[in-house]
């Protein structure tokens, strides 16, 4: 399957949802994907990442770190991270040490992760979320 980038509140908040094995080519893709959305968008553009249905990331985590530029960009808000299984859970808690991030939150699922959003940025408009997103 194709990996999922779409807004989930138009230019604001990034949805992304990643599956199977990860490769360095397809984390790469991502970040560059991630770094085209981040400057359209208007800042600060925040990001929830659903890795509930990522099933490995076989690189070693300083090339994960390497590879994701996009965590430096300076229209990036908040990272919110839903991992599935014990090996993306693992990366989702080392990631921000050494990556250097602070807007960094792992969640358990989507809705924690919109709410959490949602009491960090009241500039967000509600009334614009992407409905269409879960609709199979």
């Amino acid at each position: 399957m194709e990996p999922i980038f779409e807004w989930y509140i138009k230019d604001r908040v990034i949805f992304h949802r990643g599956f199977g094995d990860q490769s360095l080519e397809q984390i790469q893709q991502n970040n560059n994907r991630f770094i085209e959305m981040i400057e359209a968008g208007r800042a600060p553009v925040h990001i929830i990442v659903d890795a509930q249905q990522v099933s490995l990331i076989p690189i070693p985590l300083f090339r994960l770190s390497q590879t994701t530029s996009f965590f430096k960009h300076p229209s990036l808000g908040w990272f919110v991270a839903i991992p599935g299984n014990p090996i993306t859970r693992f990366i989702a808690g080392f990631l921000p040490q050494i990556a250097g991030l602070h807007h960094y939150r792992v969640m358990r699922d989507f809705d924690s992760a919109a709410a959490f959003l949602k009491e960090k940025d009241v500039t967000l408009d509600w009334s614009k979320v992407n409905h269409n997103l879960f609709i199979t």
